[in-house]
């Protein structure tokens, strides 16, 4: 099949392995839409350049002022469109692609993106257990960046986030109670395994790509991975297998 979009995404240690969250949402609507697409992979010194030479504005500002350039970002050949933003793009598809199933089903183009404000916000409890993991699974390129960037926004060098065990634990269970309890409190309003009951829409998108990321950077082997696939009676992992499921993506 004709690709006409293409996704950038960032690489990792293995080779054509997704493993960012917020690539991720992308990734999982292009195949839930059966929209083909090819991947190119852009390490993290070189989003703004490539983003620049596409003509991908800024999605933020940086903490000092300067633009942000991030991923994922998409330019779609046959429109000629090219942008970044996972919820900015996930809409521009709906929109562009308006015969193929809907990322924001009808009337709530609105609460999906608030959900996806508010999720960004809330998930800040994980990173001193993340950031440090995502340096490890990074090419040397991209690691030297992250850790530098990363260590700069925290105060401290990302491998003195997290010493102890005790503070491991005490910063997973932070993770649990400020951000999964939250998520589960609103996945239990609700029939059926997705935010919208039986209706998949974007909010799902979001946790399962969150699930498949933990999954990469943590590693499945890891008491992070393990002891967090259990809470909620694996109600995550579930619900990734079932977005999977939908958009015909092996958990593998």
């Amino acid at each position: 099949m004709a690709t006409s979009i293409v996704l950038f995404d960032i690489p990792c240690q293995f080779p054509g392995k997704a493993w960012s969250l917020n690539t991720w949402k992308i990734r999982y609507i292009l195949q839930f839409k059966r929209i083909a697409f090819e991947t190119r992979w852009v390490e993290y010194p070189d989003i703004e350049r490539i983003c620049r030479a596409h003509g991908i504005v800024p999605t933020r500002f940086k903490a000092d002022g300067s633009l942000h350039y991030t991923c994922p970002a998409i330019v779609d050949r046959s429109t000629g469109a090219a942008l970044a933003e996972s919820a900015l793009i996930a809409d521009y598809l709906d929109e562009t692609y308006p015969n193929t199933p809907k990322a924001f089903p009808a009337a709530s183009t609105g609460l999906q993106f608030a959900f996806a404000e508010v999720h960004d916000f809330k998930f800040g409890p994980g990173w001193p257990l993340i950031a440090p993991a995502v340096a490890k699974i990074l090419n040397p390129h991209s690691a030297e960046y992250f850790i530098r960037t990363r260590s700069e926004r925290f105060g401290k060098p990302l491998d003195e986030l997290i010493t102890t065990e005790e503070e491991r634990l005490r910063t997973l269970a932070k993770f649990q109670t400020e951000f999964w309890a939250i998520i589960e409190g609103w996945y239990s309003k609700t029939q059926g395994p997705f935010l919208m009951g039986g209706i998949v829409s974007y909010a799902d998108f979001i946790i399962a790509s969150d699930v498949r990321f933990l999954a990469a950077v943590w590693g499945e082997e890891s008491k992070n991975w393990e002891e967090f696939r259990s809470w909620h009676d694996g109600k995550w992992v579930k619900l990734r297998d079932e977005v999977d499921r939908l958009c015909h993506q092996s958990s593998e």
